[in-house]
């Protein structure tokens, strides 16, 4: 039988490797710095709030102490003169602007052998992919147009998640150009990303698991592969993976994800032991005998935020209104399932056909057909039963509430025609006329086909009056690649005679006409590629004639070290800057 464990772990900090204290509100210079620390060996602790960097102060012992500050976003300013002048405590310092001159650094102080490229909008992709980076003596990194001249220096290239399209198709560009292959994995969440590194790294019967929102030192030491599940649940297919893996244990890093562990526990049948990392404590007097929160370094990570706002049904056309609200900062694909009840008995259950799309403060009315009158049309209620999530292959946010049916007449009169779509270079716009006798309200989005996959965009909304044509618009650079792939774009109109209630939908596959554009726009962008690749064969040459020179050199200080001489030399103590 397995038990769930639950660890608080013990600091005294610093051990016998050095520390080193990473002092930024930047996440993607507290990866770095984690990082680089991995590879010399040394522990790192972040600093999260002034309170925090006063307890970590106090309990500072011993040498092998480093601050790294982020000179342009630091938590608390000038952390190293603090302990200095507070604290008595001698640590080195060493300054960087940015996370991007810290990068930099990390070139000239290492000889990494794999590169991961990650991007800064899905920061999962980071977290997941440090394993295998560290199994391939690799670093995860974030894109700079640095990186172009720097691939030569890469045996393997990885891009991992949705990579900002510009920066994607240039590197694509000058890999084919020096014959570097790059290992795409790209499956449509971080979830299934991890899923493809960890079939890369092989078998394992210890995983990590996390929701991928925050940073935490266990997390990326890389001694196992890290999969990802939601605060509340896990994919379907979550615990199949594990017994196909035949994994016997998980860290499960966080107190959020303590019904996680459980829910991991009970449906492996407890043959999965499951260990939860809530915890810390200090050694020091005066903190001794406290457990505190885990200290972890949360993730701007976008987030939807979904719930019922409203439930209208009509007996006249028998139509029911469930309405949902995205009241979150993310993303939202919901998928749901709507019981209608009557005290506390379920009397029938509603499915949705597909899984729905909900934008960061929008709000979206599902109909059903539905005869609710042989009911009763007195204390009916519905219980949704509801995930959702960022991506529509994660659905691991849970929503279970219950509402009571409000029974009203739904009138709309509204009545939009969709007459054409064009694009100019710069925007996509969609026009709509208003055929009604009433003022409408209109949203709507667009599907488009980049880089291979199906992206939807949301179009901007406006209220129409009556008879008059209005125009529903995106910005956005398409290349004459996108604009071949996507001759006909798919348009999801949403309108409504009350803003609060979108109840009528169009779908439309409609002909991008294209009008005005300019040529630079088209070749604007080319001749920057032209030049990028340009620029990276000429950097190519300077290193073998400057590896040439080199060798010069060594073989004319080789001659001279065969002759021998009687002068004493002074020995030279070299610096070494990193």
């Amino acid at each position: 039988m397995r038990k769930l464990w639950l660890l608080a772990f013990f600091l005294m900090l610093p051990g016998i490797a050095g520390l080193n204290i990473i002092n930024s509100n930047d996440w993607k210079f507290v990866l770095l710095v984690m990082e680089y620390s991995h590879y010399q060996g040394d522990d790192v602790i972040f600093l999260l709030t002034e309170s925090q960097s006063e307890i970590i102060a106090a309990n500072l012992v011993g040498e092998g102490i480093t601050v790294y500050e982020d000179l342009r976003n630091p938590v608390v300013k000038d952390y190293s003169a603090f302990l200095k002048a507070i604290h008595s405590i001698d640590a080195s310092r060493k300054d960087f602007r940015d996370y991007k001159e810290f990068q930099e650094f990390m070139f000239k102080a290492l000889t990494p052998e794999t590169l991961f490229v990650a991007s800064t909008l899905e920061p999962e992709n980071t977290l997941v992919s440090i394993p295998l980076a560290y199994k391939k003596k690799g670093l995860v990194l974030f894109p700079t147009s640095s990186l172009f001249s720097r691939l030569t220096d890469f045996n393997e290239i990885y891009l991992v998640g949705g990579i900002e399209r510009d920066f994607r198709r240039e590197l694509l560009s000058v890999a084919a150009l020096i014959e570097k292959p790059v290992n795409i994995v790209d499956q449509g969440s971080p979830y299934k990303n991890s899923l493809v590194l960890l079939d890369e790294w092989g078998t394992s019967e210890v995983l990590y698991i996390s929701t991928g929102g925050f940073l935490e030192p266990t997390l990326l030491n890389g001694d196992y592969p890290l999969v990802l599940t939601g605060r509340d649940t896990y994919s379907d297919d979550f615990l199949k993976i594990l017994k196909n893996m035949e994994v016997n244990r998980i860290f499960v890093i966080g107190a959020e994800l303590m019904n996680v562990a459980r829910r991991i526990r009970d449906g492996s049948n407890q043959e999965i032991a499951v260990i939860v990392k809530y915890g810390e404590t200090y050694t020091s007097a005066g903190y001794s005998g406290t457990i505190y929160a885990l200290s972890v370094y949360q993730i701007p990570i976008p987030q939807p935020n979904v719930t019922l706002s409203n439930v209208l049904y009509d007996p006249e056309d028998g139509r029911l209104y469930v309405k949902y609200g995205n009241y979150g900062d993310g993303l939202a694909y919901v998928s749901s399932i709507t019981r209608i009840a009557k005290d506390g008995e379920t009397l029938t259950s509603l499915s949705d056909d597909e899984v729905f799309l909900l934008w960061p403060g929008d709000e979206v009315v599902r109909v059903f057909t539905i005869d609710l009158t042989e009911y009763g049309l007195n204390n009916l209620d519905v219980n949704i039963d509801a995930r959702f999530g960022r991506y529509p292959d994660f659905l691991v946010n849970v929503l279970d509430i219950t509402a009571p049916i409000t029974v009203t007449r739904v009138l709309d009169s509204s009545s939009i025609d969709l007459e054409r779509a064009t694009y100019d270079g710069s925007w996509l716009r969609v026009y709509v006329r208003n055929i009604g006798a009433v003022d409408a309200f209109v949203s709507g989005q667009a599907e488009l086909f980049l880089d291979g996959a199906t992206e939807n965009f949301q179009l901007t909304g406006l209220r129409l009056n009556s008879g008059k044509t209005g125009v529903l618009k995106l910005r956005i650079r398409l290349d004459e690649e996108d604009i071949d792939n996507n001759q006909f774009v798919n348009i999801l109109i949403k309108h409504g005679e009350r803003q609060d209630l979108l109840i009528k939908t169009i779908r439309q596959r409609a002909q991008l006409e294209i009008i005005e554009i300019r040529l630079e726009l088209l070749i604007g962008p080319s001749l920057a590629l032209l030049f990028l690749i340009a620029l990276v064969a000429v950097v190519n040459r300077m290193r073998k004639r400057r590896y040439y020179r080199a060798s010069r050199r060594i073989r004319k200080l080789k001659t001279r070290m065969l002759t021998p001489t009687t002068k004493r030399r002074r020995k030279r103590r070299v610096r070494r800057s990193y």
